[in-house]
């Protein structure tokens, strides 16, 4: 009897100590709950620590043709949402992706328009050639034209390590386009003296020497093949040739290799480097009597 009371008197105790107000009621009357019973909120160490809630949305922005580039905000690792400042840096990078597609679009209309620009310059080119060629220059033959009406000096003073024209122009243009090793081939589009007539004319430079005290007229010396072309075969001859290159009238000229006095020369524009024209000529007249159009053909130029 002396334990069960004893036990009833602790059980009494604890119930009295845990007593608690009802929520809502302002009076005295208490309600008793066992020591073991659950609060009725989650307990929490710390309320700013609490997991948010998942969620999941989208930003973007508009692109140029008014469609929208959007990035969604999944959650990353262990529940935590992607913040504002994610977002943001989602947002300059698309913003730097559509930079830089214009960029690029840009880029390749200037390409395009350079093309275009480069087209128009070798027709102008071409142009002016045939210009100077059927009028002249201004200057009477072996005279290089300075510019202006009076501007006419020797071909003799071009790249003579001295400027001679008042603007410095005869020594501006000094290298040798017909360089050693180069090969230059075409089609003969006419032909009134020769006595192989060959369908086509390849010439071969095999050296060029400069001397110190006569700079102005390098030494070149090369081969020229005659190609012939018949029903049944084809024949070819080759001519060791020697000449000058002259720089006041851009041209390479040659002796003439055998006894019958036709010389070989080849005259630049001075504006195309991958293309002379050819012309047979008589050393006494200087007059040409075949033609041909020689165009670059070796891998080096390429």
């Amino acid at each position: 009897m002396l334990a069960m009371f004893l036990i009833l008197l602790l059980a009494t105790s604890v119930y009295a100590g845990v007593a608690r107000p009802k929520s809502g009621n302002s009076g005295s009357s208490v309600s008793l709950a066992p020591a073991w019973a659950l609060p009725e909120t989650p307990f929490s160490l710390d309320a700013e620590t609490e997991e948010q809630p998942i969620v999941a949305d989208s930003t973007g922005i508009k692109d140029d043709d008014n469609n929208c580039v959007c990035e969604l905000n999944i959650p990353a690792l262990l529940g935590k949402a992607r913040g504002p400042f994610a977002v943001k840096l989602d947002t300059q990078e698309v913003k730097i992706n559509r930079l830089t597609a214009r960029l690029q679009r840009l880029i390749d209309e200037l390409d395009e328009r350079l093309a275009a620009a480069d087209q128009e310059s070798d027709k102008l080119k071409d142009l002016t050639a045939r210009l100077n060629a059927h009028t002249g220059d201004g200057c009477p033959n072996g005279q290089f034209q300075c510019g202006g009406h009076d501007g006419c000096i020797s071909d003799v003073l071009v790249c003579d390590g001295s400027a001679d024209c008042k603007n410095g122009l005869d020594e501006q243009r000094c290298n040798i386009t017909a360089t050693a090793g180069s090969s230059w081939k075409g089609a003969v589009t006419w032909d009134q003296c020769t006595q192989r007539k060959p369908k086509s004319i390849k010439l071969v430079i095999t050296k060029i020497t400069q001397l110190d005290w006569f700079p102005s007229r390098p030494k070149v010396e090369g081969l020229l093949i005659l190609e012939k072309e018949t029903e049944s075969s084809i024949s070819t001859d080759s001519l060791l040739i020697k000449g000058t290159f002259d720089f006041g009238g851009r041209q390479v000229v040659f002796a003439a290799p055998e006894e019958d006095g036709l010389a070989f020369r080849c005259q630049f524009d001075g504006f195309h480097a991958d293309r002379c024209t050819g012309n047979v000529f008589r050393e006494t007249t200087g007059v040409a009597c075949a033609e041909v159009i020689l165009q670059r053909v070796d891998d080096e130029h390429h």
